[in-house]
């Protein structure tokens, strides 16, 4: 005789909170629509993450091969955007709320050319994009240390 066990949401929260590693993937495989991770810096980790996250086709942004920078960093522009994106909670940023955005900022060194610097801020206006700015300033360093191509890409910072 076959069962089927019920379990809680809270209860199958908790479970997950206190198992190790194999358990928790053991979790996530038998009830792979529970959300246990509820961070998104916590859940996506791979442009693969983004795709699941987002819903978005990875077939939509299989960008043919090119040697040309402009459109090489136009197809990066359209994956940052997709993770930012999922990074805001799936969510359009809203330009009506006065809410800072964050943005990454770069520098250029002699030395070492081009690298990541800090998140700066503004406050959305017409003079900054909001769609590419992130609500929370830890994403941006979260992204672009987990993206670095795409945003180095995007950017045309190599």
């Amino acid at each position: 005789m076959k069962k089927t066990l019920k379990l809680k949401s809270s209860d199958a929260d908790k479970a997950f909170a206190v198992a190790d590693s194999e358990g928790k993937k053991l979790l996530i495989s038998l009830y792979p629509d529970h959300q246990f991770l509820k961070n998104v810096e916590d859940r996506v980790l791979t442009l693969d993450d983004v795709f699941k996250e987002t819903g978005a086709n990875p077939e939509d942004y299989n960008f043919p091969a090119t040697n040309n920078r402009d459109v090489i960093a136009g197809n990066n522009m359209v994956l940052w955007l997709l993770i930012v994106y999922c990074f805001n909670g799936c969510k359009d940023a809203d330009w009506s709320t006065g809410n800072y955005f964050y943005f990454p900022y770069a520098k250029y060194s002699s030395g070492s050319g081009w690298a990541f610097d800090v998140s700066v801020y503004w406050v959305t206006s017409t003079d900054a994009g909001a769609r590419l700015g992130f609500i929370n300033p830890d994403h941006v360093k979260i992204c672009v240390e987990r993206f670095p191509e795409i945003y180095k890409k995007a950017y045309q910072l190599i």
